[in-house]
Parts: C-alpha cells; sequence; structure tokens
C-alpha cells in the first residue's frame, strides 16, 4: 500500500467568508460534516480557489471561474465591524503547508465590487504555486442525467480534467478508457483499465449494470447509455438512455472516474458523494474514496451521510487507512455566534471516534429513543 504524503498538511483561512480565523489539520483523508451553512463548503472553495488562480500571471485571486462562482470580494470577506464600520484594511488571507513544511500564504485586497483580489508582497506579486500535481474539485450540484455530452480536448486531454459538476465525465472516460487503475483501486476480475473498472464499481450501486460511452459522429458530443435487466420496466439486455435509469449512476460516476484516474500528489474536493444514492451506494463511494488515498492521493469529502462515515470508519478499523490518514472535522454554529464552531475528532484504530459530540450523526438515535417512548 502507497504511504505518500499529503500534497496540504495545513490550512489557514482569515476573514475567508464565514471565519475570521481557521486553521486546520489536514489528512490524507479529511472528512468535513456538520450542520448546514456552517462553513464546510468554505474549505474545499478556498483550496479550489488556489487552483483557479494559480494561472493568472499578476498574481491575483480570480474569484468567478470555471471551479468556483463565489462573487465579488465582499461576497467572500468575513463581515466584521470595527467601531461601528467596515474596516478600511481588511484582507483576505489563504495559507497552506505543503509536504515540504513550506508555508505559501495568499492575502489581498479589492475594490468594492471586485472579483480579482490583488495579492501582496513585499515585491509587489504574490504568484500562486500548486501544491499539488493535480487538484479535481467534484461539487454538489453536479450535472444529472442527460442524453449529449459536451467534449472538452482542453479539459479533458490537456490538463486532465472532469469538470467541477463532472460534465466532461463521459468524455474523459471514453479519452482514457485504456488508462491503468491502481491495484488499491480495483475490483475483482474485471480489467485493470478506467472503462472496466468505472463498470465494476458502478455495478455496485445497480446490479448488472452496464457502460456504454460513445463518440456521436460529426458533433462535439459523447452519449453516455445504460443496461440493467435487472431494471423494473426495462428490458433484459436493452441500451437505455442515462435519462431512463435515474439521477444515482449519473451523480456517481464523475466521482468514479476522479478516484480511478488519481495518481499520487492529486488533491480530490469532492462535495456530498452520497447525493441521489441508496444507504448501499454511499457506501460503496466512501471506500472507493478510501482506497484513492490508500493508492496515494488526498481526499477531502462534505459529507451529510452517517453511511459514508461509517465506511470510513470501517476502512480504519480494517487496515486500509491508519487512523492518522484521517482528520475529521465538525462543523457547527449556535445561535448569536458570529462564526461557526469547528470540532477535530480523532479515530482509533477500532475505527471508534474520540468523542461524539451533539449533532454529531446522533438523529437515529434521538428518533430510535423518541419511538420507544411512544412504544413504552
Amino acid at each position: 500500500m502507497s504511504r505518500s504524503n499529503r500534497p496540504v498538511q495545513k490550512l489557514r483561512l482569515t476573514n475567508f467568508k464565514s471565519f475570521t480565523k481557521l486553521s486546520i489539520d489536514m489528512g490524507r483523508l479529511t472528512i468535513l460534516t456538520g450542520t448546514n451553512s456552517a462553513g464546510k463548503s468554505s474549505v474545499l472553495q478556498a483550496l479550489a480557489l488556489l487552483e483557479q488562480s494559480a494561472s493568472e500571471a499578476d498574481g491575483a485571486l480570480v474569484l468567478n471561474g470555471e471551479l468556483v462562482e463565489l462573487g465579488t470580494f465582499e461576497d467572500i470577506l468575513f463581515d466584521r465591524v470595527t467601531d461601528g464600520s467596515e474596516s478600511d484594511d481588511a484582507e483576505v488571507a489563504i495559507a497552506v503547508k505543503n509536504t515540504s513544511r513550506v508555508w505559501q500564504a495568499y492575502s489581498g485586497t479589492a475594490q468594492s465590487g471586485s472579483d480579482i483580489v490583488e495579492l501582496r508582497d513585499a515585491d509587489g506579486t504574490t504568484p500562486i504555486v500548486r501544491p499539488w500535481a493535480r487538484l479535481a474539485y467534484i461539487r454538489a450540484d453536479r450535472l444529472g442525467p442527460t442524453v449529449l455530452h459536451t467534449k472538452s480536448f482542453s479539459a479533458v486531454v490537456n490538463h486532465n480534467q472532469i469538470g467541477p459538476k463532472g460534465e466532461f465525465a463521459a468524455h474523459y472516460l471514453l479519452a482514457h478508457r485504456d488508462r491503468f487503475v491502481d491495484k488499491e483501486c480495483r475490483l475483482g476480475d474485471a480489467a485493470p483499465t478506467l472503462e472496466a473498472q468505472s463498470a465494476a464499481w458502478l455495478a455496485l450501486l445497480s446490479p448488472d449494470i452496464r457502460l456504454y460511452v460513445s463518440d456521436v459522429d460529426n458533433t462535439s458530443s459523447v452519449t453516455l447509455r445504460f443496461s440493467n435487466g435487472a431494471l423494473a420496466g426495462l428490458s433484459s439486455g436493452r441500451i437505455h438512455r442515462a435519462t431512463n435509469v435515474g439521477f444515482g449512476l449519473s451523480y456517481a460516476l464523475p466521482i468514479i472516474v476522479t478516484c480511478l484516474s488519481a495518481a499520487k500528489g492529486d488533491l480530490l474536493l469532492i462535495e456530498n458523494p452520497e447525493a441521489h444514492l441508496h444507504p448501499s451506494g454511499q457506501a460503496v463511494l466512501a471506500e472507493l474514496c478510501a482506497r484513492a488515498v490508500a493508492a496515494g492521493a488526498q481526499v477531502v469529502v462534505e459529507t451529510h451521510s452517517d453511511h459514508v462515515l461509517n465506511r470510513i470508519r470501517l476502512s480504519v478499523a480494517s487496515g486500509l487507512l491508519r487512523p492518522k490518514d484521517v482528520a475529521t472535522y465538525f462543523f457547527r454554529r449556535h445561535d448569536g455566534d458570529a462564526t461557526p464552531t469547528v470540532s477535530e475528532l480523532t479515530i482509533d484504530e477500532a475505527g471508534r471516534f474520540s468523542a461524539w459530540p451533539e449533532g454529531f450523526f446522533d438523529e437515529y438515535g434521538d428518533a430510535l429513543m423518541a419511538l420507544s417512548n411512544y412504544n413504552g
């Protein structure tokens, strides 16, 4: 099992969105969970923002682009108040410590209404340096079932990207179908190629599913289709449009392709892998994320699913991951608090958490207790 260093060891945010200050240690697998609108996505967006801005020659944070659309400087600046008015010298800052233990800090200001934040250092410019080999960001608002998928040779071939909404997953699978998948992520007797392994992992979500990706002649489009004789209402062996097979497979495919194509030193940001999936399917994607980590990638997962969390715990208990590989953070905003509370929960070799704070995946137990009260 590969035991690579993680591209990002620590992340610090200052005056960024929900946080005046936030400092978290990043694991090889980092789990972000907690209540809604408590700042979890801000962690992913800060990292994606650095990737999005890295090509800016003069050194600047580009707030609106292919990965994230964060609005203007006022939208990302923490709403702090000094003597009844906003501070004139307010700055946002994002800092990362990479595998060489070197801090890379980026801070700056912008004119009101601007979506470009000028970064500052002693020389007047601060070029952004990526500490990762590749950053892949799969957002929660993924592309649902559709008949045609757009090709992008720039994203798929030149930049090795699937798109933040998974919009190029079908083209990526077509272009890289023969790429070998790391042994940590391979399933059973399926061929070790990206196409075969993607189909094998999809079959864990829906038994006997088969995947078909093909070019549409004389267009810039790709078709993604499925067959599955076990699906109610569909004839066995027939090939069907993705729009006739539900949301789950289309939502899961970008995550599967991203994890199977990950290489050592990559940073994968994945929002809500559980979306539109049965609990067993949610656990499958959690296992794949853990296997991608075992193969050498660094993965950050934002989730509201106890099934995802429990499969990660099982990955530690089974020895696939070590306790120190996993960092878990619980985000919660209390009434009257200016910023969310972020608690780190450590995990032991048996997959047990060091603490179980109120609101941390306790709804199931609370509901059972309430039912027992009604049932005497």
